[in-house]
């Protein structure tokens, strides 16, 4: 059909989280009780944690694949029928909070992505997987930081304290409570350090192939998933998050962003990076306060409307006008303290960038969802390689009705209640049908970007908020000229 011109209101105000930050009613204690869960949450983690040395030879990683190998195939001959017994799916998750590294990563990846179509006895394996890791024992940790940091690194560097217990341990590392100088001003101040596990990086492809291999064991993942696809991007994904000194680099381009950009500078930040004590393996940054965004759940409609604005405009931003984007969507990475009202972002190892020409190409793909233009959505997704042509009319009929659900929140300018939605249900509906329907798989970028838009959404339906979305979307497609 004719191009569509979006209608542009005159003088229309940017896109301003600011003006939603006003204090509701409620909100101080709502915050008091958020950051005392959170210190509990915290207590509770660090409780749990279970000190085991992490396997870093590759004699002693092949081992502990091999023993899941043995018990998956006991199990399995002791259960009889199909599917995943759960000894095997207990099996497996043990297995891979043990190993940590690719392994890790991967199940995590999947139980992102895919946890609502999988047995469900795997499923909880792999949200189990997701919540955390093992930790390294006392010398093992000191060893790793010692060949990071040189002999003497604390007396060095003015470490004033020095916290062993881990506050979070992941796929890749764990991170430490510490205090240094400042060095700028000289004074103590208060830090994170994020020690990596020693070994995985050097594994990433034997865990892949490892667990490729076992994964094949269990039969029970759909060949929609298309893992081997998933397998490819975890390994590029994973090499270079394993690269501290590169995701230094994005968390110093991320601060100038957002100190860039008149909305974000004004209520989110990105802490320094302490170049003396930060490494390939060991990366070292302002601590930052607050509680994960997901957990605001108590404050005022009007501060979780805030929120939820700023996140998705932070998206927006990222996608269409950095080309460049923070896809992890553990909601642990933004640190809402009500304090400051400032939304802290932390951890950028699965920062990646985007091709001018794919994401433009994505913008015109969401702008036709929320206008619900079929023709123009559905050329867009032939050009991004999400459908081929040869598709039956069941897929792309599921695949257009999942990107109007996409585009739903974008359609009007009226306020979109996230709450009562029911997004997630209505695009699960859709998504099984591309598990047995789909020709191929999606585009590469699609994996992290979907993550990210997933994980925007996501955080606006547990925050139930209420909110105008339409102008945020539609000042990105003037300023980048979408016709669709």
């Amino acid at each position: 059909g004719d191009a569509v011109v979006p209608p542009t209101p005159a003088q229309r105000p940017p896109p301003d989280p600011i003006g939603l930050y006003e204090a509701g009613e409620g909100d101080e204690d709502a915050a008091a009780r958020l950051a005392a869960s959170a210190d509990e949450a915290s207590a509770r983690l660090r409780e749990k944690m279970v000190e085991r040395e992490v396997p870093s030879t590759p004699l002693a990683r092949a081992w502990g694949f091999g023993m899941l190998g043995v018990r998956l195939a006991t199990n399995r001959a002791l259960g009889g029928g199909d599917g995943i017994p759960e000894a095997s799916a207990e099996a497996l998750a043990e297995t891979l909070c043990r190993m940590r590294g690719a392994a890790l990563k991967l199940g995590q990846m999947l139980s992102i992505q895919d946890e609502r179509m999988l047995p469900p006895p795997l499923a909880a394996a792999l949200e189990r997987a997701r919540q955390g890791a093992d930790i390294m024992p006392s010398a093992q940790l000191q060893a790793q930081l010692t060949a990071e940091l040189g002999e003497g690194w604390r007396e060095r560097h003015g470490v004033a304290s020095f916290d062993e217990r881990p506050i979070a341990a992941a796929s890749i590392g764990q991170v430490h409570r510490a205090e240094v100088a400042d060095p700028e001003t000289g004074a103590t101040v208060p830090v994170v350090m994020k020690v990596q596990y020693p070994g995985v990086a050097a594994s990433i492809e034997s865990d892949l192939a490892n667990l490729r291999r076992i994964v094949g064991l269990t039969n029970v993942l759909p060949p929609g998933l298309f893992l081997d696809e998933i397998i490819r991007v975890a390994r590029k994904e994973l090499a270079m998050e394993c690269d501290y000194v590169r995701e230094a680099e994005c968390q110093r381009e991320y601060r100038g962003l957002v100190l860039g950009d008149g909305v974000l500078a004004r209520v989110a930040s990105v802490p320094r990076v302490h170049d003396a004590l930060s490494s390939r393996h060991v990366l070292t940054s302002d601590y930052c306060p607050g509680a994960p965004v997901d957990r605001a759940t108590e404050l005022s409609q009007t501060t979780r409307n805030g929120i939820a604005r700023l996140f998705l405009y932070k998206t927006v931003r990222e996608l269409f006008d950095w080309r460049m984007s923070q896809t992890d969507p553990n909601f642990g990475n933004y640190l809402y303290d009500h304090s400051s009202r400032r939304m802290h972002l932390i951890d950028f190892g699965a920062s990646q960038r985007y091709p001018e020409g794919f994401t433009d190409e994505y913008l015109r793909l969401v702008w036709a969802a929320a206008n619900r233009h079929r023709e123009a959505l559905l050329d867009a997704s032939l050009t991004l390689g999400f459908l081929n042509g040869d598709e039956s009319a069941e897929m792309v009929e599921a695949h257009v009705n999942s990107g109007f659900v996409v585009g739903e929140p974008f359609a009007t300018a009226a306020p979109y209640d996230f709450g009562t939605s029911d997004l997630t249900a209505r695009l699960r509906t859709h998504a099984r049908k591309f598990l047995t329907l789909r020709l191929q798989a999606p585009p590469e970028e699609a994996y992290s970007l979907h993550r990210k838009l997933a994980g925007a959404f996501l955080l606006c339906i547990k925050l139930r908020a209420e909110m105008t979305c339409r102008d945020i979307l539609e000042e990105a497609v003037e300023r980048h000229g979408v016709v669709l």
